[in-house]
């Protein structure tokens, strides 16, 4: 039984520092054999060296990456912001080749966003931001989980961890 989990939010919402933390969840509690987390950040920025941008291989990547880890029967996080308009129709075909799938987002204001981004040591800043920055940019599939900006790190692998794995 493989499983698809889609993490995704506007940046500095929390996806891979959560998507890290619930891998490592599973594992500790024996929840699945293998856990793969496919990073869009990881493709897109370190593997390719692209910007996001019509045109460019990092969906292909990702879904490659996927589908590879989930015909060895790994479960998969698939984490970043993975804009629905462009990654939409991809995440539902990952989606649909897993036994079970889930999808969170991650539902941050722009002011929270920048906030946590202040936090971190990132090389852009509030103007990138706001350039990314997408309202309420739901995948629209059955089931999706609106995780609100109240949460805490550890309220919400609790949360994506019990909904998954009860």
């Amino acid at each position: 039984m493989t499983k698809v989990i889609v993490i995704r939010g506007n940046s500095g919402s929390g996806k891979t520092t959560v998507s890290r933390a619930l891998r490592a969840a599973i594992l500790e509690r024996g929840d699945s054999a293998g856990v793969a987390v496919v990073e869009q950040d990881y493709f897109r920025r370190i593997v390719l060296k692209e910007k996001e941008e019509a045109g460019a291989e990092a969906l292909n990547l990702i879904r490659l990456v996927a589908t590879f880890a989930l015909a060895r029967g790994y479960d998969v996080i698939v984490e970043g912001i993975l804009g629905a308009a462009k990654y939409g129709d991809m995440l539902a075909g990952l989606m649909a080749l897993a036994d079970e799938s889930y999808a969170f987002y991650f539902d941050v204001s722009f002011e929270e966003t920048v906030r946590r981004t202040s936090t971190k040591n990132a090389d852009f800043g509030e103007a990138e931001l706001r350039t990314w920055w997408k309202e309420h940019d739901v995948l629209g599939v059955e089931g999706e989980t609106i995780l609100p900006e109240s949460l805490s790190f550890e309220e919400a692998v609790a949360r994506i961890h019990a909904h998954v794995y009860p």
